[in-house]
């Protein structure tokens, strides 16, 4: 399978780390894909980073939002999913870093039944120390995946001739509430079981205020149609597998 892969870089004031991201994507094994960088509005040099790379490869190209999104990665991303020509879509986070064979690990494992193959990532420090890795389970349903976000968004790649047209909902955690979206259509994720990119912690990019994720995660339950009990499940549930998690990672 030798389809095209659209990869969607959302970026905003992300000048440190986009030269990073974008030359994991050139790195790839795995050559038939386009970039579209989407340039949320940033105030410092982010666009000026970007310009050689676009100069430099004709499958990359830079769009810039109309408005920045106020704190929403959903329009930028819906900016580029509206622009992607491939048929499989995959989301790279400014900050994070790929591995040179995370395309080549995923697209193999659709079989036109399959929305969304994912994989596990590392996590690492400001200074790039590494601070350990994060597995998730080898397929993730819909009702597992009500137990937490098990799926990182910048390992994803989604299958548009499985799913169709889709976009990101305008809320906060958006990612988990899309992933949600897709998988209760039916069918699974596939995790490749590698890790497929390194996700950078920064001051302030860890989680929100558990006052505000309890909230978020509210609204994502309701959204989905879940009873107020079933929702206070999953959000406790949410919240100690997250806490472990962290407190794992920083031991």
């Amino acid at each position: 399978m030798d389809s095209l892969v659209s990869v969607i870089i959302p970026a905003y004031n992300a000048s440190s780390y986009i030269g990073d991201a974008i030359e994991s994507v050139l790195r790839q094994s795995y050559q038939h894909w386009e970039l579209i960088v989407v340039d949320d509005c940033s105030t410092d040099d982010t666009v000026a980073k970007v310009r050689p790379f676009v100069d430099g490869d004709s499958r990359i190209q830079l769009i810039k939002a109309p408005f920045h999104s106020g704190g929403y990665p959903s329009l930028p991303r819906n900016l580029g999913i509206e622009k992607a020509k491939g048929r499989f879509i995959a989301f790279l986070d400014a900050d994070d870093v790929w591995e040179a064979d995370k395309l080549d690990s995923q697209i193999p494992l659709f079989d036109g039944k399959t929305p969304i193959v994912f994989s596990n990532y590392r996590v690492v420090g400001k200074d790039g120390k590494d601070l350990g890795a994060v597995n998730a389970p080898k397929f993730v349903q819909y009702k597992k995946l009500l137990e937490i976000n098990y799926i990182a968004c910048s390992s994803v790649v989604v299958d548009t001739e499985c799913v169709g047209k889709f976009a990101f909902p305008v809320i906060h955690y958006e990612d988990y509430a899309l992933w949600l979206s897709l998988l209760r259509r039916g069918g699974q994720a596939k995790n490749t079981g590698k890790i497929g990119f390194s996700y950078r912690v920064r001051k302030g990019s860890v989680s929100a205020r558990k006052e505000e994720a309890i909230i978020r995660w509210w609204r994502i339950y309701q959204r989905e149609g879940l009873n107020v009990i079933q929702s206070c499940y999953y959000i406790v549930n949410h919240t100690l597998r997250g806490l472990i998690k962290w407190m794992r990672l920083r031991k």
